[in-house]
């Protein structure tokens, strides 16, 4: 299944498919039977593959809708990761004080005081600023938007720290992790 394999490749990647999948669903006012014609109906594969597909949409449907998430929000598991990531950032930052992600997230952090101060929430966390920001041009992207030279060199800063959090989510999952020690830079 696609989202299984997006998971063990690279979280955030798993993260912005669900967040996808939530705005997909939204836009298409959470009717399976237009989602089953519209987008699982042309995906590549075989029926076994549009099946699991389909039960995919239809799980988040009835999770979207049990917990209101109607308009806005995410589903649970996106949560957690969400949770789990920052969790890793401060354990990496305070704890293995792993000196590569301090450096990109140094470099990263005046976009991502930038972007904070853009978005009048003071709550939301530095992973999630950059998870926030990414996924945004992304969709500018993809409704063929232009995104100004700036703001690409902001965003590259957050995808060079989200790709390193989302080998060290990889490593601490499979193990290979070790909160006694320092990492080896």
């Amino acid at each position: 299944m696609i989202s299984l394999e997006k998971k063990n490749k690279s979280i955030t990647e798993y993260l912005f498919y669900i967040w996808h999948t939530e705005d997909l669903i939204r836009s298409l006012n959470f009717d399976l039977d237009v989602i089953k014609e519209r987008v699982i109906s042309g995906m590549p594969g075989t029926e076994e593959k549009r099946k699991e597909s389909e039960k995919w949409f239809e799980e988040k449907i009835a999770e979207m809708r049990s917990n209101r998430l109607l308009e806005k929000g995410h589903v649970e598991e996106a949560e957690e990761i969400m949770a789990e990531l920052f969790y890793l950032h401060n354990v990496l930052l305070n704890v293995l004080q792993d000196k590569e992600y301090i450096k990109l997230f140094e470099k990263a952090g005046p976009n991502i005081t930038s972007l904070q101060s853009k978005s009048n929430n003071n709550s939301i966390n530095p992973v999630e600023i950059c998870l926030t920001g990414f996924y945004g041009v992304l969709l500018l992207k993809m409704q063929s938007k232009g995104v100004s030279d700036e703001t690409k060199e902001a965003v590259k800063t957050f995808t060079d720290m989200l790709n390193l959090l989302s080998d060290r989510y990889r490593d601490m999952k499979e193990g290979k992790l070790d909160f006694s020690k320092e990492v080896n830079n």
